[in-house]
């Protein structure tokens, strides 16, 4: 970079050419290094994803502990602006089910009537997870 700057400032053209030739490679390293890099990354996020698609899988059979496990922490480390909870467990799934159940049936639901769309909310981005 410093060669390409110092070309500029009254460099012959062969002094351009050379610097702008480093410049070029200095780049096209830069970009395969980041390249690569994300690749790594696409590939251990793929990892991560796929073990949980394998306890998705288990999902209607056993209660998965591990699941929920990882699931917290992707929550809590996805979300960037520090909104996400680590503390969940199949209980809130549970519970919202349930809350939606009995809302279809018309029960009385009192006051957990206004918790209704928090538990549509709740099962319905853990469908959208499931996909």
């Amino acid at each position: 970079w410093l060669e390409f700057v110092d070309s500029l400032q009254g460099g012959s053209e062969e002094d351009l050419g050379s610097a702008l030739e480093c410049l070029d490679d200095a780049w096209a390293t830069f970009e395969a290094n980041y390249v690569n890099d994300l690749s790594t990354i696409e590939n251990q996020i793929r990892t991560f994803v796929n073990h949980l698609a394998m306890e998705f899988a288990k999902w209607e059979t056993s209660k998965s502990t591990y699941l929920w496990v990882r699931l917290n922490k992707l929550n809590a480390v996805a979300n960037i602006i520090g909104k996400g909870r680590s503390d969940m467990n199949g209980d809130v799934l549970k519970q919202a089910q349930v809350l939606l159940q009995r809302h279809k049936w018309g029960c009385d639901m009192g006051p957990a009537g206004a918790l209704v769309p928090l538990a549509q909310y709740v099962t319905s981005s853990f469908d959208v997870l499931k996909q």
